[in-house]
């Protein structure tokens, strides 16, 4: 009983690995083609599609991350 208990769970394990994967490579992707000014919907439908071949694009065509300028100084009141 407890091998049938076992084997399901790592079936289950088996198909829901892969598709984690999936889904943190295109919420990666998503974050990140935000973070760099392009469409994240876009690249997170890649993503998806794609998985991890749709990442090795990203990471080849991906534009280089600004640097963000300090604010500012505030006059002193």
């Amino acid at each position: 009983m407890l091998e049938g208990i076992f084997l399901g769970t790592m079936c289950g394990a088996f198909f829901l690995l892969p598709l984690l994967i999936w889904i943190l490579i295109g919420v990666y992707m998503y974050k990140d083609a935000e973070k760099r000014g392009k469409s994240g919907v876009l690249w997170l439908l890649i993503g998806l599609v794609l998985g991890i071949i749709g990442l090795i694009i990203w990471l080849i065509v991906r534009p280089p991350l600004q640097p963000q300028s300090p604010p500012p100084p505030q006059p002193p009141q």
